[in-house]
């Protein structure tokens, strides 16, 4: 059973792809003094000039994780054979080495062509439940990280919204018999496919390129009052790039098509309305996790100073990146996107989040909408379009 974090419940094993070490023979206890030593000088040289990316990734985080360092709070590569309960080890080590994967496999129209170093997707331990992604470069690798409270997150997020009565009612199995194990696994690996293709983004469109220092892009940020438009600019850029990706690999390989269409209790039949429902689930959990991070701004001056955009200019942005794919590839007609559907869409997302927050997102929301904030919004999207023609 998969379950949310902090719940004990039975484990369901996860098919994870595993890799046979080979081993050298020697010969057994026969193997001569010399070949040994002969071996043990070529282990050295092997340890000392070959570079294995989670050690250098070890190595990074546990050099830079002093008070006001850029790792503050981190410990490190996380390990997966120690992450509880099972059900959550076996999601992590399955998304691990997915992730790993695909990008290994990146085709050419994803990177636009853009040359970068190999990458490598890996999970980190931290301390304070620091819930954050990451993507840097650093001695020869492109690194997209996620700590381990981030994949709890998602996973208790995603839990939510498969127990929630609105969400299984948008997906028309309110009262249907299924398997909510497979409408919670379609929900977050929707939801970290989203945040994966955001970092991916922030590579092959150069915004964490490496120069004299260390560029590490943060998703998700407590404070944040040294931003600019041209970051924020990049982070609508990354969202919408990831949209296209996600809706692209959603709605076009078969293989994926029926997987989600299954999770999420239909039978895996290619129709209009299968499609407008994969269009539903994208907008839900993408609305969801904008909505778990919303950063309360309500002075214009603090706007300008973000890193990231506030989550009502990221949603307008993923919802026209959309409807570009829609009318590129004719999945769902113009006419969905309407205004009382993402009414419906956020309220049903955003419901499920715990806590007080909500009741000040109407200010932010009413500040964007006056005089003043027309005019942040419009500056954001003129530097946004300015540095998307200059990318071509």
């Amino acid at each position: 059973m998969l379950v949310p974090c902090g719940t004990s419940c039975p484990a369901r094993a996860s098919s994870v792809i595993l890799r046979e070490r080979k081993s050298r023979d020697v010969g057994g206890e026969q193997e001569s003094v010399q070949a040994e030593t002969s071996r043990r000088r070529s282990e050295r040289r092997y340890n000392s000039y070959v570079a294995h990316p989670d050690v250098i990734l070890h190595h990074l985080i546990t050099s830079l994780n002093g008070p006001c360092q850029e790792f503050e709070g981190y410990v490190g590569k996380l390990d997966l054979d120690k992450v509880e309960p099972e059900s959550f080890r076996d999601l992590l080590k399955f998304q691990q080495q997915n992730a790993s994967v695909a990008l290994s496999l990146e085709g050419y129209n994803a990177s636009g062509g853009t040359e970068h170093p190999p990458y490598h997707f890996d999970f980190l331990e931290v301390t304070r439940g620091i819930a954050n992604a990451h993507a840097f470069q650093h001695d020869g690798f492109a690194f997209i990280v996620m700590t381990q409270p981030l994949g709890e997150l998602l996973l208790n997020l995603t839990f939510d919204l498969s127990q929630s009565p609105p969400v299984r009612q948008l997906f028309g199995i309110s009262a249907a018999p299924v398997d909510r194990d497979g409408v919670h696994l379609a929900l977050f690996q929707l939801q970290f496919d989203f945040l994966l293709g955001h970092e991916y983004t922030h590579h092959v469109h150069r915004h964490c390129a490496p120069d004299e220092t260390l560029a590490v892009r943060a998703e998700f940020l407590q404070e944040e009052e040294d931003g600019s438009l041209e970051q924020q600019a990049q982070e609508l850029d990354a969202d919408g790039y990831s949209s296209y990706l996600l809706l692209a690999n959603l709605l076009q390989d078969e293989n994926r098509y029926a997987s989600v269409l299954e999770g999420l209790g239909h039978a895996a039949h290619r129709s209009a309305a299968s499609d407008e429902l994969l269009f539903t689930a994208f907008f839900v959990v993408v609305l969801n996790v904008f909505c778990a991070f919303w950063r309360n701004r309500t002075e214009v001056a603090a706007l300008y100073k973000l890193v990231h955009p506030p989550p009502p200019v990221r949603i307008k942005n993923v919802i026209q990146v959309a409807q570009m794919f829609a009318g590129q590839n004719g999945p769902v007609e113009d006419s969905w996107f309407q205004s009382s559907r993402f009414t419906e869409l956020f309220r049903t997302a955003a419901a499920t989040i715990p806590g007080s927050g909500r009741q000040t997102w109407d200010a932010q929301i009413a500040l964007l909408r006056s005089p003043e904030g027309e005019r942040y919004a419009q500056a954001l999207f003129d530097k946004f379009e300015a540095a998307r023609k200059k990318a071509e």
